[in-house]
C-alpha cells in the first residue's frame, strides 16, 4: 500500500495464481492488473480472477528467463512488481533487468530472496546462504540494482530485510526502486 496506491497499471511478473492481482485488487478496485507468466494455466486462472471480480485482471504470457511474451506487457508508465518469482534466474537477471530500463516503468517494486542481505557471521545466515547458493536464487541483483543508483541511472527507493521467509531463507525481502527516466 505504500508504493502502489498511486498506480494506475501493477504488472506482477511471476504471478503465478494470480493472488498479488487479487489483494492489489482489493487494496485499490479500477486500476488495470496485469499478470505475465510463463504457465498457461496461470494465465487461465488470472483471467478468470478479472471474470469473477468483474475487474480489469488479465492473464498474459510472459517468460521471465527468455523474456519471450514482453512485447504483450505495456510496462511504460506501470508499477512493475516480482513476488518471489524471480529467485530461479539465479545470476541470468540483466536480461529483466535491461528489459525493464529500456521501457520505464514507474516503479518496480520486488519480493524476493536477496542474498546480499544474509550476514555472513551469523550461523542462521550462513546456513540459509548454503541454502540460497546450492539451489542457485537469484545472485547479485541488489548489487546491480546498487551500482546503477551510483551511476545515477535509477533511483533506489527501499531495500530492506523483512526476515519473513521459512527455516531455510528468506523468501520475501523488500526492493523499490524506479529508472530515474521515469522521474
Amino acid at each position: 500500500a505504500t508504493y502502489l496506491p498511486k498506480a494506475e497499471r501493477v504488472i506482477d511478473l511471476g504471478c503465478g495464481t494470480g493472488t498479488s492481482l487479487y489483494l492489489l485488487n482489493q487494496l485499490g478496485p479500477g486500476r488495470e492488473l496485469i499478470g505475465g507468466d510463463w504457465v498457461p494455466e496461470s494465465q487461465e486462472t488470472v483471467n478468470a480472477i478479472g471474470a469473477a471480480t468483474g475487474e480489469n485482471i488479465r492473464g498474459v504470457h510472459f517468460n521471465m528467463q527468455t523474456l519471450d511474451g514482453a512485447d504483450a506487457l505495456p510496462l511504460k508508465g506501470a508499477a512493475v512488481t516480482t513476488l518471489h518469482a524471480m529467485e530461479q534466474l539465479g545470476t541470468a537477471h540483466q536480461p529483466l533487468l535491461d528489459l525493464l530500463m529500456a521501457h520505464s516503468p514507474t516503479l518496480v517494486l520486488h519480493l524476493e530472496p536477496v542474498e546480499e542481505f544474509y550476514d555472513p557471521d551469523n550461523l542462521f545466515d550462513q546456513m540459509a546462504l548454503t541454502h540460497h547458493r546450492q539451489r542457485e536464487y537469484l545472485s547479485g541483483y541488489l548489487t546491480r540494482l546498487r551500482q546503477l543508483a551510483s551511476d545515477g541511472r535509477i533511483e533506489l527507493l527501499a531495500e530492506r530485510r523483512l526476515y519473513l521467509g521459512s527455516t531455510w531463507h528468506e523468501a520475501y525481502s523488500l526492493i523499490v526502486w524506479r529508472p530515474v527516466s521515469s522521474l
